[in-house]
């Protein structure tokens, strides 16, 4: 079964302040790291060390978060854990699954740390391999920090359905779709590239973009949530269920696209561009 490895772009990590109801909380470095302890989830190891000994924890009844013992940790680790169980509850709902694991949410104060951890690109603000690994630099705020969760969280979901027979284009722009991750500066930025005849071609997507630059990696990901929503145009947000569930059942993507949009790759992927100039 092949296993995701996905990233976030970095500077989407920068940049943002939490405001909690009891005071402001300022962190310099942090990475969030959501672990599910799942037979079908669980990737192949990823993790170096065991970087969180001695974290304190905080429990829900579908999370776990660990964080340092530093100041402003622990209400950030509150925010963590609200966010985290808004995931559970709207992400579940909307791909007709829940995990049934405990989830375990780790809060780190070192960047480096995560570089070392998942020897990630140097562009990458986050990362997935069945475990969610995030940093957030700086100042932020609690909507971004929403969003950051969200995305990664609807990784960990989709991956227990699809079981890694999924394109990785699909894969990301579900996450942007629940993370609800779009702007209009993304839109300009993709609409730039298809008139400029700039956009990469999707085969060139299925696999991940972890080798692109920077600068390529925000074209991947606004060409990913972009054929994502035209996919759920054309089929429906409960046909996406269903064609996750067939994903999951080890049928080619070609096969479901061709049964529930009438249309083959090569015809999607001529009709998504042209929707783009319209």
């Amino acid at each position: 079964m092949r296993r995701f490895r996905r990233y976030l772009p970095l500077e989407q990590a920068e940049g943002f302040q939490i405001r909690h109801d009891r005071k402001m909380v300022r962190i310099l470095f942090l990475v969030v790291l959501l672990t599910v302890v799942s037979g079908d989830a669980y990737p192949e190891k990823a993790i170096k060390y065991a970087p969180d000994k001695n974290f304190d924890e905080i429990k829900s009844l579908h999370f776990i978060v660990k964080f340092e013992k530093s100041p402003g940790m622990e209400l950030l680790a509150e925010d963590v854990m609200e966010i985290s169980e808004q995931a559970y509850s709207k992400v579940g709902w909307d791909l007709d699954h829940q995990v049934k694991t405990v989830s375990t949410v780790i809060i780190y104060s070192s960047i480096k740390q995560f570089k070392d951890v998942t020897s990630s690109a140097d562009w990458a603000g986050g990362y997935f391999d069945g475990r969610i690994h995030l940093p957030i630099s700086g100042k932020f705020n609690r909507e971004k920090l929403r969003k950051f969760i969200f995305h990664e969280y609807t990784h960990l979901v989709s991956q227990e359905i699809v079981r890694g027979n999924c394109p990785f284009w699909l894969f990301e722009g579900v996450a942007d779709c629940e993370a609800e991750n779009w702007d209009s500066e993304k839109e300009r930025i993709l609409l730039y590239a298809a008139q400029n005849n700039f956009l990469f071609p999707l085969s060139e997507l299925e696999k991940g973009f972890s080798h692109v630059s920077k600068g390529k990696a925000k074209l991947c990901y606004n060409q990913s949530y972009s054929a994502t929503t035209y996919l759920i145009k054309k089929i429906g947000f409960w046909g996406l269920k269903d064609f996750f569930r067939d994903l999951g059942k080890g049928i080619p993507f070609d096969r479901i696209l061709k049964k529930m949009a009438g249309v083959d790759m090569d015809e999607f992927e001529r009709e998504w561009k042209s929707s783009l100039l319209k």
